[in-house]
């Protein structure tokens, strides 16, 4: 966890201010509804975003490190991650291949 310098009074109300630059830097828009958390002596802020982070749906919603994402968003990644694997290893059997056929002259 990184500390920011930033020293804030909790109000009358239990209310605690988040500095603009902070909203700004961690994307909180005016409105957005904030997830709370506590880890042992530490309140944790976290945007709150029911649905999937691509797509926005909330259907078939999982977890992965750290973000929520549907598994058709999941499925689309995984196969587009797979066809850039298949392009890089068809270029390198090409270029095996090359040096082969140079190295038999």
């Amino acid at each position: 966890m990184k500390s920011t310098g930033i020293v804030r009074k909790i109000d009358e109300l239990g209310r605690v201010v988040i500095p603009k630059e902070l909203r700004a830097t961690m994307n909180f828009a005016t409105k957005d509804y904030m997830e709370i958390y506590t880890e042992e002596d530490k309140i944790i802020l976290k945007k709150y975003n029911p649905g999937c982070f691509i797509c926005g749906s909330v259907k078939d919603i999982v977890e992965y490190k750290g973000k929520t994402i549907c598994r058709d968003c999941l499925e689309e990644i995984q196969k587009s991650v797979w066809l850039v694997d298949k392009w890089i290893y068809d270029k390198m059997q090409w270029v095996n291949l090359l040096h082969f056929l140079f190295f038999l002259r």
